[in-house]
């Protein structure tokens, strides 16, 4: 199953098409929203969470030490613990997708 990708552009222009903005304040507004979550995200600890209404949860948690093989040499690597990010949509989201809109 192959992905399609939107592109920036493509994202842009539906917007302006809906609100009637101009390109330049719609990618200004993206930008901002995007260093938000950069930013909130980035200052986050283990097992602490924030909500973008209607979009979603970001959740920061730990994931743990393991050991893994290396699949060509078979050697036993240390893969250290590190923090990671989840996402989890929002009912409205869900809706979306279902159509339910």
């Amino acid at each position: 199953m192959s992905v399609t990708k939107l592109s920036m552009k493509e994202v842009i222009n539906n917007f302006e098409e809906e609100t009637g903005m101009k390109q330049k304040e719609i990618k200004e507004a993206i930008k901002v929203v995007a260093d938000l979550v950069l930013t909130t995200v980035g200052a986050m600890e283990d097992n602490e969470a924030f909500t973008i209404p209607q979009l979603g949860t970001f959740k920061v948690y730990e994931r743990k030490a393991k050991t893994c093989k290396n699949p060509k040499t078979g050697e036993k690597i240390e893969v250290p613990a590190k923090l990671a990010v989840s996402f989890k949509p929002a009912k409205a989201l869900k809706d979306v997708l279902e159509g339910e809109e």
